[in-house]
């Protein structure tokens, strides 16, 4: 924790706060404060001034001492090596404790429809209070990132500074929600049970069956394991392999349907190009220009 404090008052001096503007019409501001009881610090997540169609994100790193998150009539410590993530406006207060003689923290305020866009996928993101080493990929980032603030960065090196940050507490939150170990695991299985059926078509059901469970309660055991659709994920181990097929000439793109589990050529097309962004016979050409030496 001296570690980030030092660099961070480097970049921040106390009370300091720093702006910068985004390429895309959004805006950063990154802050080192410190909190005494005197200075009254509390906010009101409903009544701060923010358009709500076009919210903002804070992200708040307590430093030192703690601070509190009320979310739902539930009150939250904030202490030494925590942060909390809130949409601005939505339901929640925060504050300092006036038992703590000494609250010191850095924040992050994004307004930013892309970064909007990303946060709201995570339920663990909305509101809420996270475990956070002053060591982690997480902190890194967001050390790196205001430095590039205070040096005025151009917008494009701001921006992905920004986004490495991002991505490093999507990454947490999603394995916080889905352990890493049992998700790979169950992915895994279902994998090798879709190809060792192929050409068949793959029904949940007769998935759900293997593990004696239901259709539903196997989509929900599934979803809450790994976080997606059963189904959704079941598609894209075929198309997986309809493209590891698309790499030779030897079938045609209506056996290669029929051999990963769609009823016809067009299906598969369709299928296909939502998922890579190109149809099978163009997915077929760029391998063959690449086995040919092409970059």
């Amino acid at each position: 924790m001296k570690a980030l404090r030092r660099r961070l008052q480097t970049l921040l001096s106390e009370q300091q706060v720093l702006w910068a503007n985004l390429f895309g019409g959004g805006s950063l501001t990154v802050g080192h404060e410190i909190v005494r009881p005197a200075d009254r610090y509390h906010w009101d997540g409903v009544d701060r001034q923010s358009d709500p169609a076009q919210p903002m994100w804070l992200f708040q790193y307590t430093l030192e001492g703690w601070g509190r998150l009320e979310v739902m009539d539930k009150i939250h410590d904030v202490p030494e090596g925590h942060a909390f993530v809130v949409r601005i406006p939505s339901a929640h207060y925060y504050q300092a404790d006036p038992t703590c003689k000494r609250w010191e923290f850095c924040w992050l305020m994004i307004r930013l429809p892309e970064i909007h866009l990303r946060f709201s996928r995570h339920q663990s993101l909305t509101n809420a209070v996270l475990p956070m080493d002053p060591e982690s990929p997480i902190m890194l980032a967001f050390a790196e990132l205001a430095h590039s603030i205070s040096r005025r960065d151009v917008d494009f090196l701001l921006e992905q500074r920004l986004f490495d940050w991002a991505l490093s507490l999507e990454r947490a939150s999603y394995s916080s929600q889905y352990p890493d170990e049992p998700r790979r695991r169950l992915l895994r299985e279902v994998r090798e049970w879709v190809l060792r059926n192929l050409p068949s078509s793959t029904d949940v059901t007769a998935l759900a069956a293997e593990h004696r469970l239901s259709r539903s309660n196997f989509s929900h055991r599934f979803r809450m394991i790994t976080g997606r659709p059963p189904a959704a994920y079941m598609r894209e181990v075929r198309l997986e392999a309809a493209a590891g097929l698309l790499q030779s000439d030897k079938l045609s793109v209506k056996e290669i349907a029929a051999s990963t589990g769609f009823s016809d050529a067009n299906r598969l097309c369709k299928a296909f190009r939502a998922q890579y962004q190109l149809s099978p016979g163009e997915y077929r050409r760029l391998a063959g220009w690449r086995r040919l030496g092409g970059n």
